[in-house]
């Protein structure tokens, strides 16, 4: 059985790149969460299993202007072509 690998790298180029350039905008609701919502969903996320059982997560909640701070901050950087790091 005999395989074109030029047609194959150019198969797994077009993919890699569909991939790695692939962006999703989702649109979110000006809605606040509340706090009782927050806390319902971390306390179900601390149920979650994890890899040996490590439980490696560490979470912060953001409200009002801090997270409001953090988000621009955010989309600047992922405007100038940085991480999504802050």
């Amino acid at each position: 059985m005999s395989t074109n690998f030029q047609y194959q790298h150019a198969m797994d180029d077009d993919l890699l790149s569909s991939i790695a350039n692939r962006h999703c905008t989702r649109v979110f609701l000006k809605r606040p969460v509340s706090q009782e919502t927050i806390q319902a969903v971390l306390s179900a996320a601390a149920s979650a299993p994890s890899s040996q059982n490590n439980q490696p997560w560490q979470v912060t909640v953001l409200m009002g202007k801090s997270r409001d701070a953090l988000s621009a901050r955010l989309c600047a950087n992922f405007d100038q072509g940085g991480c999504t790091h802050p």
